[in-house]
């Protein structure tokens, strides 16, 4: 879902439920952390004193990759009535 498309999701809310709305703006806050803890590590490369903060962030980025991993089945959930083709 590209970021416009997330934008639209968000300002037309009668598209899906307010469930789904929060669902995304969630996968988006928590796609920006992963960005952010990225670009962070990126900045602290080497040096001893800065293993406990470099540890901290992987860490960080390890439970949020397990997150987005854990959001097929649950994406699947929520944006499968919205996606399910009924005979008419």
């Amino acid at each position: 879902m590209g970021p416009r498309m997330i934008g639209d999701a968000m300002k037309n809310e009668f598209l899906f439920s307010p469930e789904i709305a929060a669902y995304v703006a969630e996968v988006r806050m928590r796609a920006l952390e992963m960005r952010t803890l990225s670009r962070e590590l990126a900045r602290w490369q080497g040096g001893e004193a800065q293993d406990a903060f470099r540890r901290g962030i992987t860490e960080k980025q390890l439970s949020l990759s397990t997150w987005f991993e854990s959001q097929y089945n649950e994406s699947r959930k929520l944006f499968g009535k919205y996606l399910s083709i009924h005979a008419p």
